[in-house]
């Protein structure tokens, strides 16, 4: 190419005519590279948007949002207290924890974390919310509205799941790991 392009034989063989030639190929394979690579991403953008899209959809479907929360939405639980009634509106329930003969309710209301204590096991509990799928067991002592989870960490051993207080833990146990797990999309 040096060789056809020079004026004079002798321009062919110096420093200046090499670094020209080198800079206009430089320039000229830049140009098509930049725009395949251009088109590469805006591809693969597309093609990943509409994954996520269908990932999205899926996921909508196996979890049911319901913002509206209703007088029907609150469930009713005799406690093992006679002159008591648990009440749970489960959409607010963050997570029930089970202590000893004691139950602990803990739920988000006006944006606040609280706490109410009641007689019953966790198994009275769950039985009369097993209609709702995004309140799981995840350990013996716990139930929780998964829903409600803004972060996990850990493994298997000691996986954790957290609220939006970032203080707030609640423990998953190694049976309980791969359901947990397969509901919230395979982290």
């Amino acid at each position: 190419f040096i060789l056809f392009t020079a004026r004079d034989f002798h321009q062919v063989f110096q420093v200046k005519t090499f670094l020209t030639v080198a800079l206009h190929g430089m320039l000229i394979g830049f140009v098509p590279a930049f725009i395949a690579v251009l088109i590469n991403y805006t591809v693969s953008l597309k093609r990943n948007l509409k994954e996520a899209m269908v990932y999205n959809q899926r996921l909508l479907k196996m979890l049911p949002v319901d913002n509206a929360i209703n007088t029907e939405d609150e469930v009713c639980i005799p406690s093992n207290n006679k002159s008591e009634t648990i009440k749970i509106i489960p959409t607010q329930l963050l997570y029930v924890k089970s202590e000893g003969n004691y139950i602990e309710l803990y739920f988000e209301d006006e944006s606040k974390i609280k706490k109410e204590v009641y007689r019953a096991s966790i198994k009275t509990i769950e039985e009369a919310l097993q209609k709702y799928s995004y309140i799981i067991r995840t350990h013996r002592c716990y139930l929780v509205n998964l829903q409600k989870v803004k972060n996990h960490k850990g493994n298997a051993r000691n996986f954790q799941l957290y609220f939006d207080d970032s203080e707030t833990m609640v423990p998953v146990s190694r049976n309980n790991f791969k359901s947990i797990q397969d509901w919230m999309g395979g982290f």
